[in-house]
């Protein structure tokens, strides 16, 4: 992949408004993504009534899943093959976390990728069946050990593994970027990534470090309204933040080359002007006897670099001149 590939993750943050959904597609697209993502889920198959919040209340105050889930999920059927042709005109891959195999199954004409939520990296019915609809899938191991992830890696075979933090905003501290040099060297023949929950102004600095961990597939939680209260906003960029995260990420990956070590076409003039040759420190006349006391290294590089003894002139040498090869003998 020679261009690190960016999912704008819209989850819910449309609060179930389709016209909200359809520009979201319109602004992830202008602001460069390659993919936007959707959450496709029954809040009653989800979470039981009492299930508790699992994230921060100061930022999303809802106390139980099923409440929040309510509040936002209220897309149709329709509404999501609407979404799937709106991408498909903006040329911006569609794609979906899903939650239940009723919806898997309906969704699979419509997605480029499917994408396993880290919470059900442990769902063997729901993984097994994503994996018969032959879509690509994007796998998340937020709150995993490496044993979950090499379980559910070795059954679906993802085409990209992303690591990411199960907390919403992830603190600084804890976002453990190691784990994805980890995942390159365990995972040699998959797509690396990096699924962000930090908040916006430490997102760039995160995906780009990533970016030279290893990751080229990245998720980061978007909305149109970031300062909107509540659900996943709080932690989400706006078009123009994807626009810089965009630009950042391409120039992580000019900036990172390839071929290893070795001298570029830039440096070679460089390499010539700012390494030294023996420079005579006198005028030496030909058929003299150059010793070590009448040379010093000078630039340009140009010239003769060592001096192995003594040796003859072969030409009248002034003072301060480049020496080389057939200066002496």
């Amino acid at each position: 992949m020679s261009r690190p590939y960016l999912i704008a993750e819209a989850g819910v943050n449309h609060g179930g408004d389709i016209r909200a959904a359809l520009n979201m597609v319109r602004v992830a697209s202008e602001s460069g993504c390659d993919a936007i993502k959707f959450q496709v889920y029954d809040p009653k198959q989800l979470a039981t009534a009492d299930a508790p919040a699992y994230w921060d209340t100061s930022l999303e105050p809802t106390l139980k899943q099923r409440d929040l889930f309510h509040r936002h999920a209220g897309l149709t059927r329709a509404d999501y093959n609407g979404l799937a042709r709106k991408c498909g005109d903006l040329g911006i891959d569609f794609v979906c976390s899903v939650f239940h195999v009723e919806d898997m199954e309906w969704l699979a004409p419509l997605v480029s990728h499917f994408k396993i939520a880290s919470a059900d990296i442990t769902n063997r019915p729901l993984l097994e069946a994503v994996k018969a609809s032959g879509k690509p899938i994007i796998l998340s191991t937020g709150a995993s050990n490496p044993a979950e992830v090499n379980n559910a890696s070795r059954l679906v075979r993802p085409w990209a593994l992303l690591h990411c933090t199960l907390s919403y905003p992830t603190a600084p501290k804890d976002v453990n970027l190691s784990a994805i040099s980890e995942f390159v060297w365990a995972y040699p023949t998959r797509m690396i990534g990096y699924s962000d929950h930090t908040t916006p102004e430490h997102s760039i600095a995160a995906c780009v470090g990533a970016f030279h961990c290893g990751a080229r597939v990245f998720e980061k939680h978007f909305s149109l309204t970031p300062d909107a209260p509540g659900n996943d906003h709080y932690h989400s960029l706006d078009g123009a933040g994807f626009a810089r995260l965009r630009e950042a990420l391409d120039f992580a990956a000019v900036i990172q080359g390839s071929g290893g070590k070795r001298v570029l076409d830039c440096e070679q003039a460089a390499r010539a002007g700012a390494r030294r040759s023996l420079t005579s420190t006198m005028r030496i006349p030909r058929g003299a006897r150059i010793t070590p006391s009448m040379v010093a290294l000078k630039r340009p590089g140009t010239g003769v670099t060592s001096f192995n003894g003594p040796a003859t002139a072969t030409v009248d040498i002034p003072a301060d001149t480049t020496l080389t090869a057939e200066m002496f003998a």
